[in-house]
């Protein structure tokens, strides 16, 4: 979020939101960076409290009702999702049942389904079985393949809007696999896209669930790629074990520092 500071005028999307953090964490960003001095409400056990004062009535309105779009295909975390956005101040997130590979998403949601969003964030399924026929053609026409990691790519590219921007999260796999599959993804991603950033994340940054070595693809649609910032977190501040217990080292303001 920090990378891609979005602003309180923009659409958000995930197409694979679970609880909703990254939303919520926008939303999160969005108060720290329009709160001026004055509108700090300090509490008595060190915390404080943004209250977002120099964002302007018509942007409020805009963040309470038509900036945040979430989808996932567990009913549990959509209630979670959009309760989370609700207690974060936002009184009607657009979150819904849904899954975003299929082809009725096109159908039921049009509007969302491509050239709609500004940002759009994402950590999305690595694994999971996948019916192939019930896969949107618009997604596997460059990319063909059943892996959802890369079909997720795809359907990101098609919903953002000509200049949109997105972080994503995927598997190393994506860098470096050799099908024709990863090969034409890297190409599409390189040539007809803008790839900003690759910030490869150590093993164990999603322990105790997932052991799997990631990186956070940051990328523009449109365009092409000239100059790509690359940098290896070795350490995010927590032990790479299941404990995650919290720990001195943290590569990741210095991440932000430099790509700034």
């Amino acid at each position: 979020v920090d990378m891609l500071e979005p602003k309180p005028t923009e659409i958000i999307g995930d197409p694979a939101c679970g609880t909703g953090g990254f939303l919520v964490s926008v939303m999160q960003y969005l108060l720290e960076t329009h709160t001026s001095k004055q509108g700090i409400i300090s509490h008595e056990d060190g915390g404080k409290t943004f209250t977002g004062d120099q964002i302007k009535p018509e942007e409020w309105d805009h963040i309470r009702s038509n900036m945040f779009h979430g989808f996932d295909f567990d009913s549990t975390m959509l209630r979670i999702a959009a309760m989370n956005l609700m207690l974060h101040g936002v009184d009607e997130p657009d979150i819904h049942y849904q899954d975003t590979l299929s082809n009725n998403f096109p159908e039921k949601f049009s509007q969302q389904a491509s050239d709609c969003f500004d940002v759009i964030l994402a950590n999305p399924p690595f694994k999971g079985s996948l019916d192939e026929s019930d896969v949107h053609p618009s997604l596997v026409g460059k990319v063909k393949t059943k892996k959802t990691e890369l079909l997720f790519l795809s359907l990101i590219l098609r919903m953002l809007k000509i200049g949109g921007r997105s972080a994503t999260i995927v598997p190393d796999g994506v860098l470096f696999g050799s099908s024709k599959a990863h090969a034409a993804l890297r190409q599409m991603l390189m040539e007809e896209n803008q790839l900003e950033a690759v910030i490869s994340l150590p093993s164990g940054v999603f322990k105790p669930y997932a052991g799997v070595s990631t990186a956070i693809l940051v990328f523009t649609k449109g365009g092409r790629t000239d100059k790509v910032f690359f940098y290896g977190v070795e350490n995010d501040g927590y032990s790479l074990d299941d404990k995650r217990d919290k720990i001195d080292a943290n590569d990741l303001p210095d991440v932000i520092v430099r790509w700034r």
